[in-house]
Protein backbone atom coordinates (compact mmCIF):
# COMPACT_ATOMS: atom_id res chain seq x y z
CA UNK A 1 0.00 0.00 0.00
CA UNK A 2 3.21 2.29 0.35
CA UNK A 3 3.64 2.37 -3.42
CA UNK A 4 0.03 3.10 -4.18
CA UNK A 5 -0.61 5.77 -1.38
CA UNK A 6 2.15 6.97 1.20
CA UNK A 7 1.53 6.59 4.87
CA UNK A 8 0.84 10.49 5.75
CA UNK A 9 -1.39 10.35 2.95
CA UNK A 10 -3.41 7.69 3.77
CA UNK A 11 -3.82 8.67 7.16
CA UNK A 12 -4.95 12.38 6.01
CA UNK A 13 -7.35 10.21 3.46
CA UNK A 14 -8.70 8.27 6.21
CA UNK A 15 -8.96 10.78 8.28
CA UNK A 16 -10.69 13.25 5.91
CA UNK A 17 -13.32 10.40 5.14
CA UNK A 18 -14.44 9.49 8.85
CA UNK A 19 -14.62 13.31 9.47
CA UNK A 20 -16.84 13.49 6.21
CA UNK A 21 -19.23 10.71 7.55
CA UNK A 22 -19.25 12.43 11.20
CA UNK A 23 -20.27 15.57 9.51
CA UNK A 24 -23.33 13.52 7.53
CA UNK A 25 -24.62 12.03 10.76
CA UNK A 26 -24.47 15.59 12.58
CA UNK A 27 -26.29 17.32 9.24
CA UNK A 28 -28.14 14.51 8.81
CA UNK A 29 -29.11 13.83 12.83
CA UNK A 30 -30.24 17.72 13.02
CA UNK A 31 -32.16 17.83 9.85
CA UNK A 32 -34.19 14.81 9.86
CA UNK A 33 -33.80 12.47 12.85
CA UNK A 34 -35.36 9.63 10.88
CA UNK A 35 -33.43 10.20 7.07
CA UNK A 36 -34.42 7.89 4.66
CA UNK A 37 -30.81 7.87 4.10
CA UNK A 38 -30.02 5.66 6.84
CA UNK A 39 -32.04 3.05 5.16
CA UNK A 40 -30.96 3.08 1.65
CA UNK A 41 -30.17 -0.16 0.02
CA UNK A 42 -26.60 1.06 -0.43
CA UNK A 43 -26.15 2.63 2.95
CA UNK A 44 -25.29 -0.35 5.38
CA UNK A 45 -23.42 -2.00 2.21
CA UNK A 46 -20.99 1.19 1.55
CA UNK A 47 -19.82 1.11 5.68
CA UNK A 48 -19.45 -2.76 5.37
CA UNK A 49 -17.33 -2.06 2.43
CA UNK A 50 -15.70 0.89 4.27
CA UNK A 51 -14.81 -1.30 7.58
CA UNK A 52 -13.54 -4.10 5.83
CA UNK A 53 -11.35 -1.74 3.67
CA UNK A 54 -9.71 0.22 6.38
CA UNK A 55 -9.59 -2.47 8.73
CA UNK A 56 -7.81 -4.54 6.59
CA UNK A 57 -5.30 -1.61 5.13
CA UNK A 58 -4.66 -0.17 8.19
CA UNK A 59 -6.83 -1.76 10.94
CA UNK A 60 -8.76 1.15 11.80
CA UNK A 61 -12.53 0.42 11.32
CA UNK A 62 -13.21 1.87 14.55
CA UNK A 63 -14.41 5.19 13.87
CA UNK A 64 -15.82 4.11 10.51
CA UNK A 65 -18.08 1.42 12.04
CA UNK A 66 -18.84 3.49 15.15
CA UNK A 67 -20.18 6.47 12.93
CA UNK A 68 -22.04 3.84 11.09
CA UNK A 69 -23.77 2.39 13.89
CA UNK A 70 -24.10 5.49 15.73
CA UNK A 71 -26.10 6.80 12.71
CA UNK A 72 -28.29 3.81 13.08
CA UNK A 73 -29.13 5.11 16.27
CA UNK A 74 -28.48 1.44 18.09
CA UNK A 75 -29.07 1.27 21.96
CA UNK A 76 -25.60 0.93 23.48
CA UNK A 77 -26.09 -2.84 24.25
CA UNK A 78 -26.93 -2.88 20.28
CA UNK A 79 -24.04 -0.86 19.77
CA UNK A 80 -21.40 -3.14 21.49
CA UNK A 81 -22.63 -5.94 20.16
CA UNK A 82 -22.98 -5.58 16.95
CA UNK A 83 -19.50 -4.58 16.79
CA UNK A 84 -18.01 -7.29 18.79
CA UNK A 85 -19.71 -9.53 15.77
CA UNK A 86 -18.11 -7.46 13.12
CA UNK A 87 -14.94 -7.04 14.49
CA UNK A 88 -14.71 -10.83 15.32
CA UNK A 89 -15.87 -11.90 12.09
CA UNK A 90 -13.56 -9.66 9.81
CA UNK A 91 -10.30 -10.21 11.98
CA UNK A 92 -11.16 -14.31 11.80
CA UNK A 93 -11.63 -13.66 7.89
CA UNK A 94 -8.38 -11.71 7.66
CA UNK A 95 -6.16 -14.29 9.56
CA UNK A 96 -5.55 -16.54 5.89
CA UNK A 97 -4.14 -13.51 4.44
CA UNK A 98 -2.04 -12.45 7.30
CA UNK A 99 -0.22 -15.95 8.20
CA UNK A 100 -0.41 -16.68 4.29
CA UNK A 101 0.30 -13.60 2.23
CA UNK A 102 1.58 -11.47 4.03
CA UNK A 103 3.53 -13.55 6.74
CA UNK A 104 3.08 -11.06 9.45
CA UNK A 105 2.14 -13.71 12.43
CA UNK A 106 4.68 -15.53 13.48
CA UNK A 107 5.26 -17.55 16.41
CA UNK A 108 6.86 -14.66 18.90
CA UNK A 109 3.49 -12.49 17.71
CA UNK A 110 1.30 -15.72 18.80
CA UNK A 111 3.29 -15.72 22.12
CA UNK A 112 2.91 -11.71 23.11
CA UNK A 113 -1.03 -12.66 22.21
CA UNK A 114 -0.98 -15.49 24.83
CA UNK A 115 0.77 -12.89 27.56
CA UNK A 116 -1.55 -10.31 26.57
CA UNK A 117 -4.98 -12.30 27.50
CA UNK A 118 -5.25 -11.59 31.28
CA UNK A 119 -5.06 -7.47 29.88
CA UNK A 120 -7.75 -8.16 27.26
CA UNK A 121 -10.11 -10.06 30.17
CA UNK A 122 -9.54 -6.88 32.30
CA UNK A 123 -10.52 -4.32 29.35
CA UNK A 124 -13.68 -6.67 28.66
CA UNK A 125 -14.95 -6.72 32.47
CA UNK A 126 -14.03 -2.81 32.90
CA UNK A 127 -15.77 -2.70 29.08
CA UNK A 128 -19.02 -4.79 30.33
CA UNK A 129 -18.63 -2.50 33.93
CA UNK A 130 -18.31 0.33 32.09
CA UNK A 131 -21.56 0.36 29.18
CA UNK A 132 -23.68 -0.93 32.24
CA UNK A 133 -22.82 2.29 34.74
CA UNK A 134 -22.92 5.11 31.73
CA UNK A 135 -26.86 6.10 30.44
CA UNK A 136 -28.09 5.79 26.70
CA UNK A 137 -27.56 9.57 26.21
CA UNK A 138 -23.80 9.73 27.50
CA UNK A 139 -22.53 6.80 26.16
CA UNK A 140 -23.88 7.81 22.73
CA UNK A 141 -21.46 11.17 23.62
CA UNK A 142 -18.99 9.08 24.68
CA UNK A 143 -18.73 7.52 21.79
CA UNK A 144 -18.60 10.07 19.42
CA UNK A 145 -15.88 12.02 21.40
CA UNK A 146 -13.41 9.39 21.19
CA UNK A 147 -14.57 8.46 17.59
CA UNK A 148 -13.43 12.00 17.12
CA UNK A 149 -10.04 12.08 18.90
CA UNK A 150 -9.32 8.55 17.16
CA UNK A 151 -9.47 10.38 14.25
CA UNK A 152 -7.18 13.70 15.06
CA UNK A 153 -5.14 10.98 16.19
CA UNK A 154 -4.77 9.85 12.64
CA UNK A 155 -3.35 12.88 11.22
CA UNK A 156 -0.18 13.17 13.76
Amino acid sequence: MDKLIPPDEFRFLMAFCIFIGIGVMFWTGKKAPESKMFHAWWYAPLFGLMGGFTTMIGNAAGPVMAVYLLSMRLPKYSFVGTSAWFFLVVNYLKLPLQIFVWDNISFTSLLLNVYSIPFMILGALSGIWFVKKVPEKSYRTFIIVVTILSTVMLLF
